[in-house]
């Protein structure tokens, strides 16, 4: 929707006055867009990585539980993401 040239000038006024006021930018809705979408992409790289760090865990205590305490160098591996292996 476009607005009437002074309706427009009238808008872009009133948003620098807020910014201004609230000492805050104005932030247009793709950047909106933008920014929901890099913290969703944030959010599930987190799940994945919290996953795959419980999953390394969990390995590790049932390898424990059944062969005794591991060594150092197995351990690590364990903690190592599965491309890194």
């Amino acid at each position: 929707m476009t607005l009437p040239v002074p309706l427009e000038e009238r808008y872009w006024k009133s948003v620098r006055r807020l910014e201004r006021e609230r000492k805050m930018e104005w932030i247009s809705p793709l950047e909106h867009v933008l920014m929901k979408k890099g913290l969703q992409k944030g959010i599930q790289q987190g799940l994945e990585q919290g996953r795959e760090e419980g999953a390394a865990m969990l390995l590790e205590k049932i390898l424990t539980q059944r062969f005794g305490p591991l060594p150092p160098p197995r351990t690590g591996n364990l903690q190592k993401p599965a491309s890194s292996n």
